[in-house]
């Protein structure tokens, strides 16, 4: 069976003119390898490159660059399962950046680390959230899954979905218990804002699952979700009332829906 190889790379606080990296090798059965190195690159030139390829090649040449570059073509050559690249920036100024773009040495030339299958390319994502919350166990899993598919969406241009159809189909993905907010028979509750603040309050989840209509509404500049109202009629919810009513619950989903909202923006 083929040995898993981890390429994990760690972008440090900018050191200087650059920021110091560091990249650890993996694989079992054989003693990890470091290699230090540092990222130098001008983002103002950067950002004028629009041109995904021309984007992407350009901050690899500046990741992957002397003894990164050449650890990472003796990690990928002669292998028949993935390399695992992982990315690691705790320089906060680098993170807004398009990494997804992200292209290294994969053969005569540089290409997008996404795109190719003998890579597994991933990014480390630090949390925004503060608090400290129980160890996630495999037996205690369960999710909150929310549909709101009110009365009344037409008023706001918006088109009713299939709700058992999405229920269905979520339940199937996820795999696992699930508590419901919707209009079914089986619901705890309806999809209303009073209900899910009484089932995070009343409940642990792990999980929560929102299927509803959302946007992003320019001239608030916030982001909203179509919930329902006690009537089953629409009732849009801004993340500003959201945040209010989220805010104070101790529920890691919560906190983590307040977050992706922020994050459309």
């Amino acid at each position: 069976m083929p040995s898993r190889c981890t390429y994990a790379i760690t972008v440090e606080k900018q050191s200087g003119a650059g920021w110091p990296v560091t990249v650890k090798i993996t694989q079992e059965e054989m003693l990890p390898v470091q290699i230090a190195g540092v990222l130098t690159l001008a983002l103002d030139e950067l950002r004028a490159d629009v041109a995904p390829r021309a984007y992407g090649e350009r901050l690899g040449r500046a990741l992957f660059c002397g003894g990164v570059r050449d650890a990472f073509i003796r990690a990928l050559a002669g292998r028949v399962d993935p390399l695992h690249v992982l990315l690691t920036l705790e320089a906060d100024e680098l993170r807004p950046l398009a990494w997804e773009y992200l292209c290294g040495p994969l053969g005569e030339g540089d290409d997008f680390l996404g795109l190719d299958q003998r890579v597994a390319y991933s990014r480390f994502l630090t949390s925004g959230v503060t608090r400290q919350f129980r160890p996630l166990r495999r037996d205690r899993l369960r999710a909150l899954v929310v549909v709101a598919n009110p009365a009344g969406l037409a008023d706001y241009r918006l088109q009713p979905f299939d709700a058992r159809a999405a229920l269905d189909a979520v339940t199937a993905a996820l795999a696992m218990p699930i508590d419901i907010l919707g209009n079914f028979p089986a619901a705890r509750g309806p999809a209303t804002l009073d209900a899910l603040c009484e089932a995070l309050t009343q409940d642990e989840y792990p999980i929560l699952h929102v299927v509803a209509h959302g946007q992003f509404i320019a001239t608030r500049s916030e982001s909203v979700v179509y919930l329902e109202n006690k009537e089953g009629h629409v009732e849009p919810c801004s993340q500003t009332k959201l945040s209010e009513r989220l805010g104070v619950l101790l529920g890691a989903p919560a906190l983590r829906l307040l977050r992706l909202m922020r994050e459309r923006e």
